[in-house]
């Protein structure tokens, strides 16, 4: 192994990839078959750089070349003329179930190492190297949150950048959740509650923990958001009136949770009750679009659920938003309206907040941006914002 300061070199790997060149040439005279050397390539020529990828990251032009030897005697064994490749590279490098031929890519192999360095920070692991790494440069930031400055080492900015696929394989098993930090854990669908929730509502070093007790959740004040039934589809809708600038959103998404289609738009009106009966009048239609025969609509104006059901005034501001309304619940088969708290329609709520720069947008699936994939999860997974009107709550944290 060389010992080197800095980023490793490819000349430096020059002693791996010779290595495996000699140990290829050492079987020259031999006639092994395709399956023998298949064999070969498997116990033998991939064990040569297990202990480099563990340990290095390494160049690019050093994998290539390396694969490019085990490639070649592959389909030529020893032989210096050039025979046809069967199958190419990467289909080689499949699973078996997958239609491969079962060999792991180095360039996989050297992640999947550095992968494994990560995990050994994230699960708490006490050995010598997560010791000294902890407090050389994560120090007391959190694992999950931490960015590496500009100055640490290429190695350490590798290590980090594996953070961004593991997430997606992470699960938490919560137990009482002491050990997991409530804001950067990701222990909520791939993600702390960080970018959710802002930082206001708990101390950023509040545990899972406080949410606990006895094996269940404590504050029942939090509000539950509850996914339609099967064949239905989920209307929320929100309305937003800030510094004379009115919005208005609305989200619709299927039994599972998922999300279908939203829309955000821009509208001036003199109202919150206007905006918010302005968001279920463009929802119910916007349902519509997608063929939706029954759907469940929910907001958290209680005076727009009441326009809807005919019960009270009817002001004259309102009267053609309403009418156009019950004409796109007339094309329904089926539809029902229900009251949530505003800390259950978070996801409603920040369409109504976006302030699109034209009149009103239409939101596909790839164009959810990441707060809003937060709330999304966060209200997917039946729970949602802990209610700021109950006194309890707030003492509790206080």
């Amino acid at each position: 192994m060389p010992l080197f300061t800095g980023a490793l070199t490819h000349s430096l790997c020059q002693p791996l990839i010779e290595e495996i060149r000699a140990r290829v040439q050492s079987w020259t005279g031999k006639t092994p078959s395709i399956a023998g050397r298949m064999e070969l390539i498997r116990s033998v020529l991939c064990s040569f750089h297990i202990y480099w990828s563990t340990t290095f990251i390494l160049p690019q032009k050093t994998i290539k070349e390396t694969e490019k030897l085990i490639r070649t005697f592959l389909w030529q064994g020893c032989s210096p003329t050039k025979k046809l490749h069967h199958l190419n590279w990467l289909t080689v490098c499949k699973p078996f179930d997958e239609g491969g031929l079962g060999i792991r890519r180095l360039k996989d192999w050297n992640t999947g190492a550095q992968g494994v360095r990560f995990w050994d920070l994230a699960s708490n692991n006490t050995s010598l190297w997560s010791t000294w790494v902890k407090r050389r440069y994560i120090k007391t930031s959190n694992i999950w949150s931490h960015t590496p400055p500009m100055s640490s080492t290429n190695a350490w900015k590798r290590i980090m950048h594996t953070k961004t696929w593991i997430t997606g394989f992470v699960r938490y098993v919560i137990f009482e959740g002491k050990s997991i930090n409530v804001w950067y854990d990701p222990w909520l669908n791939g993600k702390g509650l960080r970018a959710a929730l802002g930082r206001d509502l708990l101390p950023l070093s509040t545990n899972l923990s406080v949410l606990i007790q006895n094996g269940k959740w404590t504050k029942r004040t939090t509000v539950i958001w509850e996914p339609p039934e099967e064949g239905w589809l989920k209307l929320n809708t929100d309305g937003s009136l800030a510094n004379d600038r009115g919005g208005y959103g609305a989200i619709i998404r299927n039994p599972q949770a998922e999300f279908t289609i939203g829309l955000a738009g821009r509208l001036d009106l003199p109202s919150i009750n206007l905006l918010e009966l302005k968001a279920i009048e463009q929802g119910v239609w916007l349902g519509i679009f997608i063929e939706a025969s029954k759907l469940w609509i929910e907001s958290d104006s209680t005076t727009a659920l009441a326009l809807i059901r005919g019960s009270g005034h009817i002001p004259w501001s309102a009267f053609r938003s309403l009418r156009r309304l019950h004409q796109g619940l007339e094309l329904l088969d089926c539809w029902k309206a229900s009251h949530i708290h505003r800390e259950g329609n978070s996801p409603a709520d920040l369409l109504a907040a976006h302030q699109s720069p034209r009149g009103e947008i239409i939101i596909q699936t790839s164009h959810v941006w990441e707060e809003l994939q937060a709330a999304i999860a966060l209200t997917a997974c039946f729970i949602s914002y802990p209610s700021l009107v109950c006194k309890e709550w707030v003492s509790y944290f206080s």
